[in-house]
This record gives structure tokens, sequence and C-alpha cells, in this order.
């Protein structure tokens, strides 16, 4: 303890960030990042600190102050705080960005979570995945029968990313349709968390989503496999 406060006392916040460290005082942790100026070395091992007992705000906070962007977006990764991640990489335009958004894709999907992973699997400009993913929505939803309008929808949003994987080429309607497909998807996404459970008769817009299957099948297998 003696070390400690006389660490704390001189300033000498290498050691005293280690005398901290050893006690588990990640309060005084903290302080030390506070008094630390920006680009000192000595952030990205207290970065390191932090990062080891997962607490990943602060060990990004000391890695951004330390001027070391790339390493508070894998801490991130590290601690499965990908939301995160990609909000750093696209703020400081990090070139690891379209594997990172594939790679929180896949997270996702092992969470069951998918219309956010179709948004990112958009984001990274896998359209042939997007489109995969978004046709078994649409069965799923088909062989429900409670939103068959919802299948409709979702098998064309399918169409559209196969659409955009074939031509690949961006021109102001690409553009426009890019922002009118997010808005669908966003729609959906609400309407999945918060929409009606209760089932409808439906049979006639269940034969239409049938046929609207066998197209979307259609198209997608004639379309090249994705990368």
């Amino acid at each position: 303890m003696k070390a400690f406060e006389w660490y704390n006392k001189a300033g000498d916040m290498k050691n005293l960030a280690r005398c901290a460290y050893v006690l588990d005082d990640y309060t005084t942790l903290r302080q030390v990042l506070k008094r630390l100026p920006e680009g000192s070395d000595v952030l990205l091992d207290v970065g390191d600190k932090f990062l080891s007992v997962g607490l990943s705000d602060d060990a990004v906070a000391a890695y951004l102050k330390g001027g070391n962007p790339r390493r508070a977006i894998d801490a991130c990764v590290e601690l499965n705080q990908w939301d995160v991640a990609v909000r750093l990489a696209e703020e400081h335009k990090e070139p690891q960005i379209e594997g990172l958004l594939t790679q929180y894709a896949s997270h996702l999907l092992q969470k069951e979570k998918l219309f956010q992973a179709v948004e990112l699997y958009r984001k990274a400009n896998r359209h042939t995945e997007a489109a995969k993913l978004l046709g078994r929505l649409a069965r799923e939803a088909g062989a429900t029968k409670v939103h068959p309008l919802r299948a409709k929808q979702l098998y064309v949003l399918a169409g559209i990313e196969l659409d955009r994987f074939k031509t690949n080429v961006l021109t102001a309607e690409a553009v426009s349709g890019a922002d009118a497909t997010m808005a669908t998807l966003q729609s959906l996404m609400n309407d999945d968390i918060g929409g009606s459970k209760k089932k409808k008769n439906s049979n006639s817009a269940a034969n239409g989503g049938d046929s609207s299957s066998a197209a979307a099948d259609a198209a997608a297998s004639s379309s090249p496999s994705s990368s």
C-alpha cells in the first residue's frame, strides 16, 4: 500500500495502474485513464488491463484515447460487443468493416436474430446470403399461414437482393431501391417484435405465397453461388 500511495503522489501513472490492477482497484484505474494524456503508451496497457477483466467500455475508452481504434474494435469483438465494434469501425473508417459485418451477421444467426442478420448482409454487400435468408424467412412465414402478406413481402425482398447481385451497378434508382428495401426490413423487424399473434383464415393468400415461393426458388437456383 505504501508503494501505491507513493506512485499516486509522484504521478507515476504506469506503476500506479499496475498496482491498481493487482489490487483489483478499478476505480483508481479509471482515474489513471482520465489523468493520462491522449496518445500515451500507458493507455494501451491500461486498456489491456480492463480488457482482461471484461470491462469493455473502459477498455475501448483507453484504446481510443491511446490512438488505436483498431485495438478497440478487436476488444469489442473479443467480448462479443459486436454492435459497438461495427459502430467504431464505421466511425473510424476501418478497412475490415465488411468482414466485421459478415462476422456479426453469423453471430446474429446463431442467436436467431434473422432480420438483423439480413440487414447486415446487405450492408456487407453479400446479396446472395441476404436473399437466401429472406427466402428462408418467407417460407417460414408462409408455412405458419399467420402472416401471408409478410411472406409475399419477404419473397419480393429476396428477388430484389438477387437482382442487385446480378447487376451490382450503383445508380440513382438502385440507391432509391436500397432505401425502400431498408425501410421495409425495418417495418418487418418492428412487426416481428410487437406484431399480433392472432391467426387468420388466409387460404387464398397462402396459395399466392406458394406460387411466389416457386418463382423465388427458381430465381435462387439460377443465380451463381456466393463467395
